[in-house]
C-alpha cells in the first residue's frame, strides 16, 4: 500500500509544526549622523536573531524519523560612509559570533550540507544612480 506501518504515530495532538520554533527573538539597533559639513553620513548598525531548535517528524521508506535542529543566534555588525553623490561603502561582518549550527533538516541531508554561513567579513560598495 506504500503508506506507514500499522500503528505508526508520528504526531500527536499538540505537537509542533515541522521546522517551526518555539522560541524566536530579534533586536537590531541603527544610529547614523552626518560628518560636519562633508556631506558624508555615517551609520553604524547591529543586529542579532535567535532561533530555538527545530524538529522534524517524517518518514524514510517505512521508517519513522525524528531529527532535531540546534537553537542558533546569528549576530551582524556594520558600518557604513554613505555620500549625497550616490555611493555607499559598508564594512561588515555577518554571524559576528561564528555560529555553527545545523538549521532544520528532514534527516535526509547529511549534516555538514545544512550549516549556516561561517562568520563572514567583508566590504560592499553600492551606488545609486539619481
Amino acid at each position: 500500500n506504500g503508506g506507514p506501518p500499522e500503528g505508526v504515530v508520528l504526531y500527536h495532538k499538540g505537537d509542533r509544526l515541522n521546522w517551526s520554533s518555539e522560541y524566536t527573538a530579534g533586536a537590531s539597533a541603527d544610529y547614523s549622523f552626518d560628518l560636519g559639513s562633508s556631506g558624508l553620513e555615517m551609520r553604524w548598525s547591529a543586529s542579532a536573531s535567535y532561533i530555538s531548535g527545530q524538529e522534524h517528524q517524517g518518514m524514510v521508506g517505512l521508517t519513522p524519523v525524528s531529527t532535531k535542529s540546534d537553537g542558533m543566534l546569528i549576530g551582524r555588525v556594520s558600518t557604513s560612509l554613505r555620500s549625497r553623490s550616490g555611493w555607499t561603502a559598508t564594512l561588515f561582518a555577518d554571524n559576528v559570533n561564528d555560529e555553527d549550527g545545523t538549521p532544520a533538516r528532514d534527516g535526509t541531508q547529511i549534516d555538514w550540507a545544512m550549516r549556516v554561513r561561517p562568520r563572514t567579513i567583508g566590504l560592499q560598495f553600492d551606488y545609486q544612480y539619481r
